[in-house]
C-alpha cells in the first residue's frame, strides 16, 4: 500500500488511529515480537516477517474490518504487507476481513469495529458504484466515531472505492513522488515523522477540496 486517504475528522476523534499509526506500543506476553531491523525505507526491499494467518490471529482491542474484495492475499502481497506495516508499531488490534458488495450485509459487520481498512485492490478498477453502495452504511459507522482508511497504489481501485462513498473528495493528480514533506506538523497523524522523509514507490499525490494536507509532495505541493 502506498497512499492513505482519511475521512475529515476532529483532533479528539483522530487520536484513535494515531495511537494506532505510531504509538510504538510494545508486544504483549504470547504475542509476536517485533524486530527492531524492520520498517526502513532504504535498501533492498524485503519480504513481510509475519505471515497473514499468523496476524489474522491476533487478540487485540482494536477491532479492524478490511475488505479484500481485489486484495493481493497471497504471501508478501499488499494485504500482508499492510498487516505488518501495522503491527511494526501497534500490535493491540484484532482483524476481520469481508468481500461482501452489499451494505446490508457490512452494516452488521461494522457494528462492533473501530476502522474499515480498504488495502490496496489490486487490478481493480471502476469500484465508485460499489462505493455508493456502501456510502450510508460508511457515513453512518463514520459518524459514529469509526475510522476508514483507504490504501491504493494507483488510482482507479480504492481510489474510486472511495470517491464513489462521497466521504471526502479525492483527485488523483499524479503518482511515484519520492519525497514527502510534514504540511500539518500540529496533526497526530505525524507524530515521530521527520519533517520531509523519502516515500516507497508508485506513491500516489492527491487533491481534495475539503481534506486537510497533512503530508504533501515536495515538489509540486
Amino acid at each position: 500500500p502506498t497512499s492513505l486517504a482519511l475521512v475529515p475528522r476532529t483532533e479528539s476523534e483522530m487520536a484513535d488511529l494515531t495511537t494506532l499509526a505510531a504509538s510504538g506500543t510494545t508486544a504483549s506476553p504470547g504475542s509476536i515480537a517485533v524486530p527492531e531491523t524492520i520498517g526502513t525505507n532504504e535498501g533492498t526491499p524485503t519480504i513481510s516477517p509475519y505471515s497473514t494467518d499468523q496476524l489474522m490471529h491476533l487478540t487485540g482491542s482494536k477491532r479492524i474490518l478490511a475488505w479484500i474484495g481485489y486484495t493481493n492475499r497471497n504471501p508478501g502481497g499488499e494485504y500482508e504487507n499492510t498487516l505488518n506495516a501495522i503491527y511494526q508499531h501497534f500490535t493491540d488490534f484484532t482483524v476481520d476481513t469481508t468481500t461482501t458488495t452489499s451494505a446490508s450485509a457490512l452494516g452488521p459487520l461494522l457494528e462492533d469495529k473501530d476502522i474499515f481498512l480498504v488495502p490496496d485492490q489490486n487490478g481493480a478498477s471502476g469500484l465508485s458504484s460499489l462505493g455508493s453502495e456502501f456510502a450510508p452504511v460508511l457515513a453512518s459507522f463514520v459518524k459514529g466515531g469509526g475510522t476508514v482508511i483507504v490504501l491504493d497504489g494507483w488510482y482507479s481501485g480504492s481510489k474510486s472505492l472511495l470517491d464513489g462513498t462521497g466521504l471526502l473528495d479525492i483527485s488523483y493528480f499524479s503518482c511515484c513522488y519520492n519525497t514527502a514533506v510534514v504540511q500539518d506538523t500540529t496533526s497526530p497523524l505525524v507524530k515521530g515523522l521527520p519533517l520531509v522523509f523519502p516515500v516507497t514507490y508508485n506513491t500516489n499525490a492527491h487533491t481534495s477540496s475539503n481534506g486537510r494536507k497533512i503530508v504533501r509532495e515536495q515538489n509540486t505541493g
